[in-house]
């Protein structure tokens, strides 16, 4: 239904009554329990960072190569280059000798001068065999050795303090070097000052041995790279053999590659010398006897895995005596069990499951090494992922993991309750031996799981996006009856990439008390004392819940893995849980689009209409990003012929488009700034819509029109089509006279009729196609006459007539109809008009105005 609106206005003048009808228009300290991220760490700085490009000459391909004939070592703008960096790449025992070439200026540098340098560029260098004179090698050597004794007096001071204080204040401290521990593996090192007894230490002969000590609070160093050395040190609790438990750690077992001795050790024991007991010196790696030592000590009711570096097959010294003699050649070292006693040195019992390494043991890497004991299957199985195995020396590798059957632990250590520890030895020959732990045998267990919603189970890892809220719970059970929770126990957990929600965390359902709880640098620390005497102090087993929600975002590059676990600190007790794993997945771009189309005039979208040329459209795309999508600054585009671009209007979720439309062909595209795609992606969804006019000549019968998107990481994509159907034979319309004019009259004593004045004209213009139905004219008095000051109305006094001799019709607040025909409609305006009738008690002097609304049908009249 079409409406045309026609105003009146009718004027009363003074003294005479002057009707006139005119027309008008129409979003830690140490005592907190960690959750360990593995990745993507944030920082508010910008730090710069340049890759050193290292090519290795021909020459040096056999004797130093370990991987890729070419690396990239990335280091940060503060960072120096340091011999460390090509561990995972070269042999290093001659790294110091050979010369590193600038390519670009063809400059020299030894390593010295090379680490010396303040990095502001990329460096693509070329190593090769070609020595530095030996002044610039004497030179680097004394400046080394000037650093290096200057470093260590520090580390000496600062030492002290940690590490007496971890052992024992009475044994005196030594100075000793630790090379780093690469940043892959230092993130998840757990603090190992309370987990350890006092060392145990050996005299070799006259020298006696530096004490193991841990250091920096997570180093435990068991002996000192000088010779003669042996010492021993101790889990303060045993561990039950009658559960499970699993051990992750590095071991360093220094730089001495073929010159190294002897080796370390990872040790279950019950002796009856307790957290006391010690093996001999020398090949006894301060576990088993040695023919040495002439006392033959050695560790009872024991097993020993060991990281043997020096082949020991003399006679009279013979713990390696089973081990292939080619060993004793190469000294590359070996691995294996091997069970303490006082016959080792004559070779009894033999090793079991010896491996032998494809590198020297001694290479100075940080390898790891992983230990799991199965109770159920009663098996201890080794893993030592960063070393190639084999069953035979210079043999195809045959794994990284060993497996020992312990079929009675009763028979083998006389209890299922073991002490657990390491010992280690050198002799002539010597290195440093290390170790550093990120999941430490326990007589504690825990799981921590993780859901999104109650109505979720727990689960070990989960996938998660920015702002949810996860539930995180914590199983915590006491594996031995002699372990008992304590008041003066905590949990930590470091919550980085999430934010701890108040008042939701609960042990063993009670709420643990707010003051209880502190958190410093992203490490949440939970003290067990509010809770103990009400829910831990006779329990075996609890269960801690939390609430965090999730603040970090997905990037576009990987998918972003946070790792979190609890680490339980009591006396003797550094135990983490399982970790739990939250996947924040590589942002996916992806959307669906819906266009469509309507009439200016309908208020309904849809894919296809049907319109005349010259009309007014509107064009829609709604574009939806789905899963964790977001919008981003890019180009929106929408195509299509016949469009008059010369009165259009863009809106973005309702906002006017202002920017910059430009067009190519038939291709119209605008610019999604920043801004919009920012506030896009609060609704998750971006609505444009063009209003626009079609031309008024248009040569097809059928316009088609596409939207599209795209920015840098989502190419460019295209929406539906949608349709219009050009109707050529265009619609009915209406022209209505802009006023009817009563003029001037006189007040009379009678009921009075007045003519009207009519100007314009009133057409009916009909280009429908010749079977259309008739169309329906009609007209209402929308506002009666009235005066001026509304004192007087005319209200139904108006008549209509379509020619002199028709039948008159009252014109009223209800439409009535006044035409229905087909075709144009075009009558003379001396044959119609509107006649106003005006009895005596409405004429009263005045100005009267008033409005007549005419309607158009395009359909019959009902």
């Amino acid at each position: 239904m079409k409406e045309i609106l026609a105003s009146l206005v009718v004027t009363f003048g003074l003294p005479l009554m002057m009707p006139v009808l005119v027309g008008a228009s129409p979003k830690i300290d140490e005592k907190q329990a960690i959750v360990e991220t593995v990745e993507n760490e944030t920082t508010k700085t910008e730090v710069k960072e340049f890759d050193i490009y290292i090519k290795i000459d021909d020459e040096l391909k056999k004797e130093a190569l370990i991987k890729e004939t070419e690396f990239v070592i990335r280091k940060k703008e503060s960072e120096t280059i340091q011999a460390e960096d090509f561990i995972e790449y070269l042999n290093l025992k001659d790294l110091d000798k050979w010369s590193f070439t600038n390519e670009t200026s063809q400059q020299e540098w030894s390593l010295q001068s090379l680490s010396e340098m303040e990095l502001t560029s990329d460096l693509h260098l070329m190593l090769s065999k070609k020595e530095i004179s030996q002044d610039t090698l004497e030179n680097s050597k004394q400046q080394e050795v000037s650093e290096t004794s200057r470093d260590n007096d520090i580390k000496s001071t600062e030492n002290t303090l940690e590490t007496t204080q971890a052992i024992s204040p009475t044994v005196p401290f030594t100075s000793r070097y630790l090379p780093p521990i690469p940043s892959n593996k230092s993130k998840f090192l757990l603090p190992l000052s309370s987990v350890f007894s006092q060392p145990v230490t050996g005299k070799n002969g006259t020298t006696v041995s530096d004490p193991p000590q841990v250091i920096d609070d997570k180093i435990l160093q068991i002996t000192a790279n000088k010779r003669y050395q042996y010492g021993a040190i101790w889990s303060k609790k045993k561990i039950n053999l009658t559960k499970d438990f699993r051990m992750r750690s590095y071991i360093y077992l220094g730089d001495k590659f073929m010159n190294a001795a002897d080796g370390v050790t990872f040790t279950l024991h019950n002796d009856p010398s307790g957290d006391k007991a010690i093996g001999s010196h020398g090949s006894g790696l301060g576990a088993y006897s040695s023919g040495k030592d002439s006392y033959r000590k050695y560790i009872a009711n024991a097993l020993s895995f060991e990281f043997d570096t020096h082949y020991n097959g003399d006679q009279n010294d013979g713990m390696d005596l089973d081990v292939v003699e080619s060993d004793k050649q190469y000294h590359r070292g070996h691995v294996g069990f091997a069970i303490p006693s006082n016959q080792n040195h004559l070779g009894k019992p033999r090793h079991e499951c010896v491996k032998y390494p494809e590198n020297d043991l001694s290479n100075t890497i940080w390898h790891q090494f992983d230990v799991t004991w199965s109770a159920s299957t009663k098996e201890l199985k080794i893993e030592l992922p960063d070393l190639n195995l084999s069953d035979t020396f210079n043999g195809n590798p045959t794994g990284n993991e060993i497996v020992y059957k312990i079929s009675n632990p009763l028979e083998t250590f006389k209890s299922n309750s073991v002490y657990w520890g390491f010992t280690a030895s050198t002799g002539q020959n010597f290195a440093e031996n290390a170790i550093v732990m990120s999941s430490i045998p326990n007589s504690i267990s825990h799981q921590a799981t993780v859901r999104k919603s109650e109505t979720e189970a727990f689960e070990t890892s989960l996938n998660v996006a920015k702002g949810e809220t996860l539930e995180i719970k914590d199983n915590i059970q006491l594996d031995d009856i002699d372990s008992r929770f304590s008041p003066k126990d905590y949990i930590e957990i470091d919550i980085s990439g999430l934010d701890y929600q108040p008042n939701s965390l609960t042990i063993g359902g009670q709420k643990v008390p707010e003051n209880d709880i502190s958190q410093s640098n992203n490490k949440l620390r939970i003290e067990l004392q509010g809770v103990y005497s009400s829910v831990l102090v006779n329990a075996d087993k609890t269960e801690l819940r939390m609430k965090a929600k999730v603040i970090n975002e997905a990037n576009d590059k990987a998918n972003q893995v946070l790792k979190y676990r609890f680490i339980y600190f009591g006396e003797g007790v550094v135990s983490d849980s399982t970790d739990v794993t939250l996947t924040l997945p590589k942002r996916t771009y992806a959307y669906h689009q819906l266009a469509k189309i309507r009439q200016a005039t309908d208020s309904n979208f849809t894919n296809t209409i049907t319109t005349h040329e010259g009309n007014k459209v509107v064009l829609k795309n709604t574009i939806t990003a789905l899963d964790n999508s977001l919008f981003k600054k890019g180009s929106i585009y929408f195509s299509g012929n016949g469009i008059n671009n010369s009165d259009m209007t863009i809106k973005l979720n309702d906002e006017l488009y202002t920017g910059v439309i430009t067009s190519v062909g038939n291709e119209y595209k605008i610019e999604l700034t920043d801004e919009m795609a920012r506030k896009a992606n609060t609704q998750k969804q971006l609505v444009i819509e063009v209003a626009c006019e079609l031309e008024k000549s248009v040569k097809e019968d059928k316009l088609l029109y596409t939207f599209s998107y795209e920015h840098d990481q989502f190419p460019k994509t295209a929406s539906n089509r949608v349709e219009i159907m050009i109707d050529r034979y265009g619609g009915v319309t209406l022209s209505v006279p802009e006023s009817f004019d009563f003029g001037e009259q006189k007040i009379t004593n009678r009921t009075k009729r007045y003519s009207s004045k009519i100007k314009g004209d009133l057409k009916v213009i009909d280009k429908r196609r010749p079977d259309s139905n008739n169309w329906c004219l009609q007209l209402r008095e929308m506002q009666p006459l009235t005066n001026t000051n509304n004192v007087n109305d005319l209200a139904n006094l108006l008549e209509w007539h379509l020619d002199k001799s028709s039948t008159r019709q009252m014109i009223n607040q209800g439409f009535a109809t006044i035409m229905t025909s087909t075709g144009n409609w075009d009558p003379q305006t001396d044959e119609f008009g509107v006649d106003l009738i005006v009895p005596v008690e409405k004429q009263l002097v005045g100005e009267y105005k008033g409005v007549l609304k005419w309607q158009l049908i395009d359909a019959p009249s009902s």
